[in-house]
C-alpha cells in the first residue's frame, strides 16, 4: 500500500510546488504484529504501528467530516425554534426558547409556560445535545439535486431545528431538518444547512429531540425565597390518623418563635422551626405536572357515577384503586395542606400547598403505539404542590413534607395554662416558649386523636 502525504501549508500556497512524500507500508507483518514501511522509495526500511493496517482499510467516505454543525460553537446561540408535526409518537408541538439579557424565555403556545423560571443548565444541556448531531451514513453528495429529498421524507421534513445568532435574530444561522422517524429502522434521513449531502442520522438522535416546555423549567425556582425576610407564619394542615391537624398563626419576637393564635396551647422549638423554614427553600421539583388553571377541580376528578359526599366513606386504598382505575394524570389530591410565609408588615412572602399523593402514568413519548397503550404504566408517585412562585402543579420526592418537620417544630403544650404573649414566667425571656412548670407530680397524658371510620394509612402518605 502506498500513502501520499501533502504538506497543508505548502499544498494552500499557489507559487510554491506541492512537495508530495510517498510511504510505502508492505503487507507483511513484524514479529510484534508492526508492519514494514519505507519513506519515499528510500534504502532504509522502518517499522511502524500496526495502527495502519487498520487505516489503510479504511474507504474515503469514512474519513469525511460527519458534523452537521460546523461553523458555530453553541455558546453562540441565542434563540433556539423546535417544529414538528405530527406523527404517531408525537403530536404537532412548536418550541421556542429565547435569550434575553443573559435570560431565557420559553413558549409554546400555553400562556403559563412564558413566565415560569427556564434552567440556563437545561438548555445549554439542549445545545449541546443539538451541536453534536452527526451524520452515520452519507445518502447523496448534493441536497439540491432532483429525486433525492422527497424520497428520503424530507419534503417536507417532520422535524426542524432553527438555530439564531444574535440579540435580535431574525433569519436562522443554521437550519437542520429530519424526516419522520420510523418503527424498526434505527435511521432517519437528515440535512443541514451547514452542510451539501444529504445523510442518516440516528432515530434516537430524533427522539431526544422531543422536548416538552417543562423539561426545562428550574426545579429549584419555584420553592425560593428569602429566609430571613420571614417573620410571620401560617399553618395548616388536614392531619391524620399519627398526626394532629394544625391551624395556627405563628410570630417571631426576636430569636424566638411563639404561637399568636388567641388560646391555643402550643410549644414551639425555634430552632427546629427554623430548620423547617430553609427546608421549604430547598425543595426541588422532581416533575412539573400540569399548568395550575388545567388542574381539574375535587368534583371533575370522580367518576360521574360516584357523588363526591360518596367518596369520604372510603378508605385509602380504596381510593387508592380508584385512582389507579381511572386516568391518573387527573388524580392530583386536594391542596389541604397550606403553609404561608410572612414579613413584618404581614404582606405574603411564599405560599406553599401540598396534597396527597400523586400517581402519574409513564411518559409514552418515543413509545410505539402499541406499548403506549398499554394499561397500568405507573412511574412514580411524588406529592403533588403548588406555590406562590409557580403557575404549575409539582411533583416533589415522597416523603418531603414529612422531612420538614412541621409537627416536630410545633407540638402540644405540656400544660393547660397560657402564657400570654409577652408576660415572664419563673424568670423565662418574654415571649419564651419553654413550657411551665405543672403543678402535678404526673403530667397530663396527651390525648390521642380520634380514629376516623374506615381509614386505612397508605404507606408514604401524607
Amino acid at each position: 500500500s502506498q500513502k501520499t502525504l501533502v504538506p497543508a501549508n505548502q499544498a494552500s500556497a499557489a507559487a510554491t510546488p506541492a512537495m508530495t512524500e510517498t510511504i510505502e507500508i508492505g503487507g507483511v507483518k513484524a514479529y510484534d504484529s508492526s508492519l514494514y514501511a519505507r519513506i519515499d522509495h528510500g534504502d532504509k526500511v522502518v517499522l511502524v504501528s500496526s495502527i495502519w493496517d487498520v487505516i489503510l482499510s479504511k474507504l474515503p467516505r469514512e474519513y469525511r467530516d460527519k458534523r452537521l454543525i460546523r461553523d458555530h460553537e453553541g455558546s453562540e446561540f441565542s434563540k433556539i425554534e423546535l417544529t414538528e408535526s405530527a406523527d404517531s409518537f408525537h403530536a404537532a408541538s412548536h418550541l421556542i426558547l429565547t435569550q434575553k439579557n443573559h435570560k431565557w424565555s420559553i413558549d409554546d403556545g400555553v400562556a403559563a409556560d412564558s413566565s415560569e423560571p427556564i434552567s440556563e443548565i437545561a438548555v445549554m444541556n439542549y445545545i449541546s445535545q443539538i451541536t453534536a448531531a452527526r451524520a452515520n451514513e452519507f445518502v447523496s453528495d448534493d441536497k439540491t439535486a432532483i429525486g433525492v429529498l422527497k424520497p428520503n421524507g424530507l419534503m417536507p421534513p417532520a422535524s426542524q431545528v432553527k438555530l439564531y445568532t444574535g440579540e435580535s435574530p431574525l433569519k436562522p444561522a443554521v437550519e437542520l431538518a429530519f424526516a419522520a422517524v420510523q418503527k424498526d429502522k434505527p435511521n432517519v434521513a437528515a440535512m443541514s444547512s451547514d452542510v451539501q449531502p444529504v445523510v442518516r442520522v440516528f432515530s434516537s438522535f430524533v427522539n431526544g429531540l422531543h422536548k416538552p416546555a417543562k423539561a426545562f423549567f428550574d426545579k429549584l425556582a419555584p420553592f425560593q425565597f428569602k429566609v430571613a425576610d420571614v417573620s410571620r407564619m401560617q399553618v395548616k394542615t388536614k392531619g391524620s390518623l399519627a398526626e394532629e391537624a394544625l391551624d395556627l398563626d405563628l410570630e417571631k419576637h426576636g430569636n424566638d418563635w411563639v404561637v399568636a393564635t388567641k388560646g391555643l396551647q402550643k410549644r414551639i422549638d425555634s430552632v427546629k422551626l427554623k430548620e423547617m423554614i430553609q427546608r421549604i427553600s430547598e425543595l426541588e421539583a422532581v416533575r412539573f405536572v400540569k399548568p395550575i388553571a388545567t388542574v381539574p377541580t375535587a368534583h371533575d376528578r370522580l367518576p360521574k357515577k360516584i357523588k363526591p359526599n360518596d367518596i369520604a366513606g372510603r378508605n385509602p386504598k380504596q381510593r387508592l384503586n380508584q385512582n389507579l382505575n381511572e386516568n391518573l394524570n387527573e388524580n392530583l389530591g386536594q391542596m389541604t395542606n397550606r403553609i404561608t410565609l410572612k414579613r413584618a408588615d404581614n404582606s405574603v412572602i411564599f405560599e406553599l400547598r401540598w396534597g396527597d399523593l400523586l400517581f402519574e402514568k409513564s411518559d409514552v413519548s418515543g413509545l410505539s403505539p402499541e406499548d403506549a397503550k398499554s394499561p397500568g404504566q405507573v412511574e412514580a408517585q411524588f406529592v403533588a404542590t403548588e406555590t406562590s412562585q409557580s403557575k404549575w402543579l409539582m411533583g416533589v420526592p415522597e416523603g418531603s413534607m414529612k422531612d420538614l418537620g412541621i409537627h416536630v417544630a410545633i407540638a402540644d403544650h405540656q400544660t393547660q395554662t397560657e402564657t400570654p404573649i409577652g408576660s415572664k414566667v419563673d424568670g423565662a425571656h418574654p415571649g419564651s416558649s419553654r413550657p411551665l412548670a405543672t403543678p402535678s407530680a404526673t403530667p397530663a397524658a396527651t390525648p390521642l386523636p380520634t380514629p376516623m371510620a374506615n381509614f386505612e394509612p397508605v404507606k408514604g402518605s401524607n
